[in-house]
């Protein structure tokens, strides 16, 4: 960038200056250039910079982080103070930072890390040595997931203090990470020496663990992972280690080897069914949730567990089941007035589910037909979208139950006889708004079948990811028969909370690097699929509810669809879903404030390629 430094005082002159963005010194060196134009007899004077609003800028600030393109900065010279003894002049530079820091750490704790990181590399700037700013960059790159860059400042943290029990275990996760074994093993047995047993028991034990893992000695690894996670509930490298061996072939008899499964454990098998859920290990974690019902039966918050974590298998059937078992088993417990007993009296049977089931003109027709008026059948629809309702935070199922009955307010056409050929719309809960509305496409009438998938962020799709979200969309796309049409419509939550948080916490270095990682993630996925199963992939716009960030994702989105074309087809109808402005939706499309009024279904359908 450019900027110019007027000179306020004797001589007069003006300095124009060309400073890199990536040149991260401090205002005190812009002031030092400054001061090599003043004539020899002027080097006892002081030299400060200020705006022409008459602010100072601070002597320790990047300047890239306080001069705007085209800034004119005045600079003012005064007489330089006589030189403080060694001593106070450290202890006033101290006082001088302690703002600084209390921002930095601020920011650090509200998990606003590019913020807080800006602040601690600012600081470095001015006290190179300082500790807290070496191993608090240290971890929010780690955090990114930049292990070598975190074992950078994580080094130099060690050297300021070699005594940190935090820096020491944070340099040895960083080093394996990295892949750097020795590195780590080094790193583990000098946290032993400098620290004693407190980091490196804890750091030993989880790479025991590991180790243990990888041999195949999930006994032990159980012992010590359920020690570890009693003290670090929150550490996510031991849930997932603990998961894994949860998940292993011998690992919930082991578990019981090690646990007594009774009344009072339920609370701990519930949470153990947690971690074992959220990493995808879903065999372990239905046994142990469904052991947890069983020993408390009149523990609701078991029974909905149980049920959202059938869901992510698509085994929606079962699903009820749990939640009729659950009812009958608590008859008369009630909430504003309606009983247990009288929501296992309107919940379908099985048979019932089984019957109600759509199937594609090939599959053979039910042997038991639903009967009833086409009210009944509505009913009987929306007591069957428990599959939507696997996020156990009751504002979710309370949404997604508004969003069905509006919707139910202008049901689709009845079902054809016989049935139409499908387009499949796989997505998130914005793929319940087309649900069985009829569209013409290539000169045949197609229903929208809907293959819902709760809870799913791109992110959460990149390789080596486990998040149980994944495990929903692979057991969604398994669902599908090969060769399908097939709508994709996900990332709308990536650009409702992911995106903008991922950048906040310093993952990314601005929103655009964010949105082109996770339309990379998204591509490549959806190539994977039209490769190994045949399916013809649409993909639509991410749907605007957050319009800045949507306008912005779906321009990289077409980009990189129209890229991978004719492997995929972008579905070009977003500047339709808006006022002639941009500003707002088109008229007649909302619906909840979050999910389009059905009637977009006309949008779509005049945008399917031909």
């Amino acid at each position: 960038m450019r900027f110019y430094i007027h000179h306020d005082g004797d001589p007069e002159f003006t300095l124009a200056v060309s400073w890199a963005p990536t040149d991260r010194r401090a205002v005190r060196d812009l002031c030092a250039l400054v001061a090599k134009r003043l004539p020899a007899t002027a080097g006892t004077r002081h030299i400060s910079l200020v705006t022409e609003n008459g602010v100072e800028l601070p002597a320790g600030h990047c300047v890239c982080a306080c001069v705007r393109e085209g800034a004119d900065l005045i600079a003012k010279s005064v007489a330089r103070p006589p030189s403080q003894p060694a001593p106070a002049a450290a202890a006033n530079a101290a006082e001088d930072l302690e703002p600084y820091l209390k921002a930095a750490d601020k920011a650090y704790a509200a998990r606003q890390l590019a913020r807080a990181k800006t602040i601690y590399t600012e600081l470095l700037g001015v006290s190179p040595r300082l500790f807290t700013a070496l191993l608090r960059l240290g971890l929010i790159e780690e955090q990114a997931g930049r292990h070598e860059e975190a074992c950078h400042w994580l080094q130099r943290a060690v050297r300021e203090d070699p005594a940190s029990e935090e820096a020491a275990v944070a340099l040895a996760r960083s080093h394996l990470a990295a892949g750097e074994g020795e590195e780590a093993a080094a790193a583990v047995r000098a946290a032993l020496e400098r620290c004693g047993s407190g980091a490196g028991g804890k750091a030993g034990g989880k790479a025991a663990a590991k180790a243990c893992v990888a041999l195949g000695q999930h006994d032990d690894a159980l012992k010590i992972f359920l020690r570890l996670v009693t003290q670090r509930s929150d550490d996510s490298a031991v849930r997932r280690l603990l998961a894994a061996s949860l998940g292993s072939k011998d690992g919930m008899a082991l578990l019981r080897q090690q646990l007594a499964f009774d009344a009072k454990s339920a609370s701990a098998l519930a949470f153990l069914a947690t971690i074992a859920r959220d990493h995808s290990k879903l065999s372990a974690s239905l046994e142990l949730i469904a052991e947890a019902a069983r020993l408390v039966p009149d523990a609701s918050a078991y029974a909905l567990q149980r049920a959202h974590t059938l869901e992510v298998e698509l085994r929606y059937a079962d699903a009820l089941e749990a939640v009729r078992e659950h009812c009958d088993a608590n008859p008369q417990r009630a909430a504003a007035g309606v009983r247990c007993a009288d929501v296992a009296a309107l919940l379908p049977t099985r048979e019932q589910c089984e019957a109600a089931r759509w199937r594609p003109p090939s599959a053979p027709p039910s042997a038991s037909p639903c009967k009833g008026t086409a009210e009944e059948a509505a009913l009987r629809a929306a007591a069957t979208e428990i599959r939507d309702l696997h996020l156990t935070l009751i504002r979710n199922e309370n949404a997604y139950y508004c969003c069905a009955a509006m919707l139910l307010a202008t049901p689709p056409p009845q079902p054809a006889d016989p049935p139409l050929a499908p387009l499949y719309v796989a997505g998130d809960s914005h793929a319940l708004s087309p649900s069985w509305r009829v569209v013409r496409w290539r000169g045949q009438p197609r229903v929208l079948v809907p293959v819902l998938v709760t809870g799913l962020k791109l992110w959460h799709l990149r390789d080596g990811a486990d998040f149980f979200p994944k495990a929903n969309f692979e057991a969604a796309a398994a669902s599908l028969p090969d060769g399908a049409d097939v709508v994709f419509a996900f990332g709308e939550i990536d650009c409702r909370e992911g995106l903008l948080l991922a950048v906040e916490r310093a993952r990314y270095r601005d929103l655009a690097q964010a949105i082109d990682t996770v339309v990379d993630i998204y591509i490549r996925t959806l190539r994977r699929l039209a490769a190994r199963r045949r399916f013809n992939i649409l993909v639509p716009p991410v749907l605007p509810e957050t319009r800045a960030v949507v306008k912005q994702f779906n321009a990289a989105l077409r980009r990189a669809v129209e890229r991978a074309s004719p492997v995929l087809a972008w579905l070009d109808f977003f500047e339709q879903l808006l006022t002639p402005a941009g500003d707002a939706l088109a008229d007649g499309l909302a619906l909840d404030g979050t999910h389009l009024n059905p009637q977009y279904v006309r949008l779509l359908e005049a945008a399917l390629p031909a």
